[in-house]
């Protein structure tokens, strides 16, 4: 039987009906626009006359237990309150854990390799870019998804870049990994370079120069977090994924290896020789919530 499945971003929420790897009529919304989750659900399933035993959802912030206050909106999401509503089993999972539960149903077609590496990866670190920073931690094998929050972690920089730092410090009042690597992170960079503003979209699409330097330096954090970010967990492949990341994924993967490797490090030989891929599939959140329930 099909699981409803939700994945509710900062931005946008995206439903399903998923049955293994199969989704069928993926409708999106604002994430803005809901008030309330579970007449939204109710009328997703009226309009499609289905009946489901379970629904499964996906939501932009840390679970604390069976809530999720949105990082990025004021939506408040409640498990069991939905469940009673609904007369569903309703289980509420991080969007990030549920890309990770994803990641072991992916084939060859669902990636673009960066760097093959050099054997099937058995724990995969997880970066993805959207409204704001994921990150994950997959143990393929035992199908476990660690969650993390890294994407608040403080942001290194080099010498040179330290004024762009404060630059980014004064506009979002910290200096993180999401001051760059977020759609807002994005705008911020381009205004430093510019010194107007142009929504992320319009940045990564365009190029001139202040939107190449963006991109470039979008680029340049994304593989330092990454590269951090493997080093800590000694995972085996790195994956990139999330729309900013799937809409540019043939700028990035021409540079993303020349900015993992520019600095140098003690364990260069290790990082050379994991397999690193950007995921084109566009609703790993869903795939996985929606496989979440037999986990």
């Amino acid at each position: 039987m099909a699981v409803l499945a939700a994945d509710i971003g900062g931005t946008t929420t995206t439903v399903a009906l998923v049955t293994g790897k199969k989704l069928a009529h993926i409708e999106q919304a604002p994430t803005a626009s809901i008030r309330d989750l579970g007449v939204f659900l109710k009328a997703y399933l009226e309009k499609h006359k289905v009946v489901v035993r379970f629904i499964s959802i996906a939501a932009a912030g840390p679970v604390l237990g069976n809530t999720v206050a949105l990082t990025n909106t004021k939506l408040t999401i409640d498990a069991k309150k939905l469940s009673t509503a609904l007369k569903k089993r309703t289980i509420l999972l991080n969007d990030f854990v549920a890309a990770g539960m994803a990641v072991p149903l992916l084939t060859k077609k669902d990636l673009l390799l960066i760097q093959p590496g050099s054997a099937e990866p058995r724990n995969v670190t997880l970066l993805g870019v959207g409204t704001g920073l994921g990150k994950a931690l997959v143990l393929t094998r035992e199908k476990i998804v660690v969650a993390s929050e890294g994407g608040h972690c403080d942001l290194p920089l080099l010498h040179d870049e330290l004024e762009l730092g404060r630059f980014l410090t004064d506009k979002d009042g910290v200096l993180e990994y999401e001051s760059v690597l977020s759609g807002r992170g994005i705008e911020h960079v381009y205004e430093y370079y510019a010194m107007l503003h142009k929504s992320a979209v319009d940045v990564m699409a365009a190029d001139d120069d202040a939107s190449r330097a963006t991109k470039e330096f979008f680029v340049k954090v994304l593989a330092r977090a990454a590269k951090n970010y493997v080093l800590e967990t000694r995972a085996d492949a790195i994956y990139l994924t999330g729309g900013v990341v799937r809409k540019n994924a043939q700028f990035i993967k021409e540079r993303f290896l020349d900015e993992l490797h520019c600095v140098r490090s003690t364990h260069d030989g290790f990082v050379k020789g994991i397999r690193i891929a950007i995921i084109l599939h566009k609703n790993i959140g869903l795939l996985g919530a929606g496989n979440a329930v037999t986990r």
